[in-house]
């Protein structure tokens, strides 16, 4: 499940706040249920600049505030997005 609440400036800037939440999964072993399904929650924001009409960059922050049989993930990434065509 995600949920994403976000908020325009203008036409060349946005953020939002974002949680996603996954649960369950099953691990078998040598027919053996593992008892191990995993959960977690991650909140974030993101935040998106135009550049130019055909260019932008995007920051996005994320962490894993809980993790149970998952990782301890901090996510940070910046992406540029050009777009062609009309």
């Amino acid at each position: 499940m995600e949920g994403h609440i976000s908020y325009s400036f203008n036409d060349s800037l946005w953020i939002s706040s974002d949680t996603r939440y996954s649960f369950r999964g099953a691990t078998v072993v040598d027919g053996v249920d593992q008892d191990n399904g995993q959960q977690n929650l991650i909140v974030g924001s993101e935040m998106m600049i135009s550049i130019h009409s055909r260019h932008s960059l995007l920051f996005e922050i994320a962490k894993a505030v809980v993790h149970h049989y998952s990782p301890a993930v901090v996510g940070l990434a910046v992406k540029y997005d050009y777009t062609w065509g009309q």
